[in-house]
């Protein structure tokens, strides 16, 4: 939940929502124009370690899809 926390922040001045979290999943609307920034947050985020442990390496996936709905 961190991560998704993190990812609200810095996403704040962008037109994208939040839709789904499982496990360590996170899913997002948003514009087509906008995809290329949210990859690279998500990516960005999704592979930093976890404040209560910071010496876990974290690697995040690419993304498997970057399909853009608007919203």
């Amino acid at each position: 939940m961190q991560a998704a926390l993190r990812v609200r922040k810095r996403l704040a001045n962008l037109t994208v929502r939040f839709a789904h979290q499982a496990h360590d999943e996170l899913i997002y609307l948003c514009p087509k124009p906008e995809v290329p920034m949210v990859i690279k947050v998500l990516s960005e985020e999704m592979n930093r370690s976890p404040e209560w442990a910071p010496r876990l390496a974290a690697e995040g996936e690419k993304p498997r899809s970057a399909r853009a709905m608007a919203i």
